[in-house]
């Protein structure tokens, strides 16, 4: 069977369809598909259903995403230095706005907690700013040159600073590291 052949030569059956694909791809995309209407239609039998999920079939795809996603979130949480992909990033920001709008579920918003998610950017760029100043602390360790996205969210907390409109909350929190006002070199920390 072709299904099966996919899942040993890529390791599953998520058959990727659109352009750039050849048509028997998209052939055996649309069978996928169909199977997974079929079933929630309840008109896959019983042997049929049984063979696919043999191979790992998956009848859930958006579910699936959300759980490759939310494990590759948590490997990353373990290993900090490992950069973040862009389908990543954009996932950690879609959980956020569902989270804004009440449309995240209370199951996938209590896993997101459970395991440390911050619902707000500012405060992860915090925390990783807390980090940075913590292991590079004593030196003279330029952020313009190891990490410009925070180098450039500190550049706009100061002038937010300047111009009188950082809250009162994060001005604390960046006085209390010693970052709110440039010292020495514009790009250095500490």
């Amino acid at each position: 069977h072709k299904l099966k052949q996919y899942c040993e030569a890529y390791g599953d059956c998520n058959v990727p369809q659109g352009r750039g694909y050849s048509a028997e791809q998209k052939k055996l995309a649309r069978w996928v598909m169909t199977q997974r209407i079929k079933n929630g239609r309840g008109e896959l039998s019983r042997r049929r259903i049984d063979r696919l999920n043999e191979i790992g079939f998956v009848w859930d795809f958006r579910a699936h995403g959300w759980e490759s996603l939310f494990h590759a979130y948590v490997k990353s949480l373990e290993e900090p230095h490992h950069p973040k992909t862009d389908e990543l990033v954009k996932w950690i920001n879609f959980q956020r706005a569902q989270w804004r709008r009440g449309a995240l579920t209370k199951d996938r918003e209590k896993r997101l907690r459970a395991v440390g998610f911050t619902w707000d950017s500012w405060e992860e760029k915090y925390s990783q700013l807390c980090a940075f100043v913590e292991s590079n602390r004593g030196m003279s360790t330029s952020l313009y040159t190891t990490n410009r996205r925070l180098y450039y969210f500190l550049r706009n907390q100061r002038a937010k600073h300047r111009s009188g409109t950082l809250s009162a909350e994060k001005q604390i929190l960046l006085e209390a590291i010693d970052l709110l006002h440039p010292i020495g070199n514009q790009n250095e920390v500490t």
